[in-house]
């Protein structure tokens, strides 16, 4: 439907969540019935289309009121205009080449945006952290990672992990993955910094990223999953309205 100039653009933006079918983060393959709402967020603009029709194979621009319709919100478009226009004063002049102050940002950099807040948290490692190497095992980095959220759950979203087992709710981890680039040893102090990703219907997908104080190089980053279940019967809840809400900001 013309929101992306290629496939591989459009790839790049589900994978990175800026997709969502009926409010739900769709992947690559996912497939659009009749009905469905897309959601696209491309930068700070959202797109909200509903499918009319599913062609065969792509088509041209007079045809796409055909297959879909337009249901952005005017304030999205006067939000975007207002962007344009402020941004205008910047563009080069006629018969000047474009630098990278004045020339637009690709597509595939709007797709890999995050709108949700990152929060840091500063730790140090505890001499029980250390393995045979004199390093950090690294087993420790999530519990690292699991310490800085309970901080920034409780101080940044209002919602602490105990505010949850309240209300007989609890988060599993479903998944992780860690890309290391250098260890940490005895006394050194780490900021952890997390974000999150997107929502699921019944989870969210959790960024972070540890960097050495005070040189601020990376240690490692990665994500984790974690879905929402009810402590009780340890199955998948749907993620309540009012979670999502306060962990939107």
């Amino acid at each position: 439907m013309r929101v992306f100039k290629t496939r591989a653009l459009a790839t790049d933006a589900c994978r990175a969540g800026s997709v969502a079918v009926n409010d739900l983060v769709a992947k690559p393959a996912r497939t659009v019935q009749t009905g469905e709402t897309v959601s696209v967020r491309q930068g700070l603009f959202t797109r909200t289309l509903r499918v009319v029709g599913v062609p065969r194979s792509r088509v041209g621009a007079k045809l796409l009121q055909t297959y879909c319709t337009d249901l952005t919100p005017p304030e999205e478009y006067e939000q975007l205009a207002a962007r344009a226009q402020r941004a205008a004063g910047a563009r080069p002049r006629k018969g000047q080449r474009p630098t990278h102050q004045t020339r637009p940002p690709p597509a595939r950099f709007f797709a890999r945006m995050n709108v949700f807040s990152k929060f840091e948290t500063e730790l140090a490692v505890r001499p029980d952290d250390i393995d045979l190497y004199q390093h950090v095992h690294s087993t420790r980095y999530l519990d690292y990672v699991l310490a800085a959220r309970f901080e920034q759950m409780e101080k940044h979203y209002g919602m602490s992990m105990q505010a949850f087992a309240e209300r007989g709710l609890g988060w599993w981890m479903t998944s992780a993955h860690i890309d290391y680039k250098r260890p940490l040893g005895w006394g050194d102090r780490m900021t952890v910094r997390c974000w999150i990703v997107h929502f699921t219907e019944n989870g969210c997908r959790v960024a972070f990223e540890i960097d050495k104080r005070p040189a601020g190089k990376r240690v490692c980053e990665g994500h984790t999953d974690y879905v929402l279940v009810t402590l009780s019967t340890g199955r998948a809840t749907a993620l309540p309205q009012d979670v999502r809400a306060k962990y939107s900001i």
